[in-house]
């Protein structure tokens, strides 16, 4: 699991189904280890996670764009694009 938040939800979402999600000794705390049938992670499992992931991800936003609006500035929108200035133009001889 890349993020915390994502391994929070696999090992609420493998305990919700009565699996035991476990790490050996000296595993990173992003290892999840479940025994688990294949056909069951990629029909239920998986598609569960990134449903429940993509919901996680929208709140997180908005609560972080509320927050910033409030406490920082109004303004959240992205940083606006723009070409780079040329470099080394003509040279003046």
């Amino acid at each position: 699991m890349g993020d915390d938040y994502g391994r929070r939800v696999l090992v609420a979402l493998l305990r919700r189904y009565g699996l035991a999600p476990y790490r050996y000794p000296r595993q990173k705390r992003q290892t999840i280890m479940a025994r688990v049938p294949v056909r069951f992670v990629s029909e239920t499992r998986w598609p569960e996670f990134e449903q429940v992931m993509h919901e996680l991800r929208h709140h997180l936003d908005a609560i972080t764009a509320r927050i910033i609006a409030a406490a920082v500035h109004a303004d959240v929108t992205d940083a606006a694009e723009t070409t780079p200035p040329q470099l080394g133009g003509p040279s003046e001889e």
